[in-house]
């Protein structure tokens, strides 16, 4: 009878053990959403209108292509930070939607700065950024807008926990 109880107390208190890292675990879950949620509504709105800065710069650096590269560069290499930060703030309801464009605009922004070498005869030549057409520039500053407008949607459509 005692070693029956036993059993029986030991399986019981397995069954607690089991349930109680299931709940830590499901809070645990819950935590991290708020959290991300409480930092996509503090952080969202200074980095989308640092986004917005970025988008209008390109835009109008773009008009005088040949005379403002470097600038150019400048804008889209804060551009791609600022994109991989809001990747990090969004709420998981909305993630995919954002990373799969935001992917697809810092490969753009990433393949757009070819690498064309100095000198082609030294064998340890160095290589230097260029731009490999205007057109990716107008694919970058779309791709921005896009963001900008979906980010836009967003805020209008958050709810404040």
């Amino acid at each position: 009878m005692i070693d029956t109880l036993g059993n029986w107390s030991s399986i019981i208190g397995l069954a607690i053990s089991l349930a109680t890292l299931i709940c830590a675990f499901i809070i645990n879950n819950k935590v991290k959403m708020i959290k991300r949620k409480v930092m996509f509504n503090t952080r969202v709105e200074p980095l989308l209108a640092d986004l917005k800065s970025f988008s209008l710069n390109i835009k109008n650096l773009y008009g005088d292509f040949e005379n403002n590269k470097n600038e150019l560069k400048l804008e889209i290499a804060k551009s791609k930070v600022q994109l991989e930060s809001i990747i990090t703030k969004i709420p998981n309801d909305h993630k995919s939607e954002f990373t799969t464009q935001i992917q697809e605009l810092i490969k753009i922004q990433k393949s757009t700065l070819g690498v064309q070498p100095e000198n082609y005869k030294n064998k340890w030549y160095k290589k230097r950024k260029i731009f490999k057409s205007q057109d990716d520039i107008w694919e970058i500053y779309v791709g921005l807008t896009e963001c900008v407008n979906r980010l836009n949607n967003l805020i209008m459509d958050k709810t404040i926990i």
